[in-house]
């Protein structure tokens, strides 16, 4: 029997990354859900031409992540498709199609519901060409481990506003995922200045906003909501009020900030 495998992969305004990854991530899984959150850069256009039988592009209002986060919108999309298996990956993220015969023979072998991918964080200047062949072959890059391979079930899901991770009916699935041979390329490094300048003062909003609103702790490293805070402080708080006033929404106040990680 085949195994099916669905991508959620999340976007907004990333056409000229895309163009680089869907073909990539549609030639390694059996099924394409994006979930878009409004994209004007031309990215209909690509899903139009890329995307085909079952895939899906649904929408996703971009507002909802500074409120529910990252796993909200994740598990947004994986409503969207019934394949057994869900691969999660990033619109910034290339994966050899190479690999694809390796990832369905991992699923078939593992009895777990969570797999571990290698995932290789590439350094390079923003806006500039991205060469595949030539970028793995440098060596510049950090790697982490990451899960992203899980079994579409309700009780496994995303949880977290940010820096979130896959939980089940146990809690944090990190001690209990298997790990697989599979490399995700990072590409953000490559990205336009402007980019990855909203993509950090929203993180940053949302780090602030998990420290505040204790009930969006749950299943993330309590790292990101205490101590990666205390040591940057200033620098998150610039960052959030800048994203706050650009999207009409309340700025946080320092005391508040210093209670929460107290």
């Amino acid at each position: 029997m085949t195994i099916q495998i669905a991508a959620i992969v999340l976007a907004f305004n990333e056409a000229k990354m895309l163009s680089l990854t869907l073909p990539a991530i549609k030639a390694l899984v059996d099924q394409v859900i994006v979930v878009d959150m409004g994209s004007t850069d031309g990215s209909a256009s690509l899903y139009a031409r890329l995307l085909s039988g079952n895939d899906q592009v649904v929408s996703y209002a971009q507002c909802n992540l500074s409120q529910f986060g990252f796993a909200h919108a994740r598990n947004h999309g994986a409503k969207f498709t019934t394949a057994p298996w869900l691969f999660s990956i990033d619109s910034d993220e290339w994966i050899d199609p190479g690999q694809a015969f390796a990832l369905r023979r991992e699923i078939a072998a593992e009895r777990c519901d969570v797999l571990h991918v290698l995932r290789r964080n590439y350094a390079g200047e923003p806006g500039a060409d991205i060469e595949i062949d030539q970028l793995r072959a440098t060596g510049r890059f950090e790697e982490e481990t990451q899960r992203r391979i899980y079994r579409n079930r309700h009780d496994v899901r995303w949880e977290g506003l940010i820096h979130e991770e896959i939980c089940d009916r146990d809690g944090n699935t990190w001690q209990r995922a298997s790990r697989s041979d599979l490399v995700l390329h990072h590409l953000a490094q490559f990205k336009s200045h402007s980019l990855a300048e909203e993509k950090n003062r929203l993180y940053a909003y949302m780090v602030l906003r998990a420290a505040i609103v204790p009930g969006y702790r749950y299943g993330t490293n309590p790292f990101w909501h205490s101590t990666f805070i205390r040591e940057n402080v200033d620098y998150l708080i610039g960052q959030a009020n800048a994203y706050a006033y650009g999207h009409r929404l309340p700025p946080y106040d320092r005391s508040a900030v210093e209670r929460a990680i107290a």
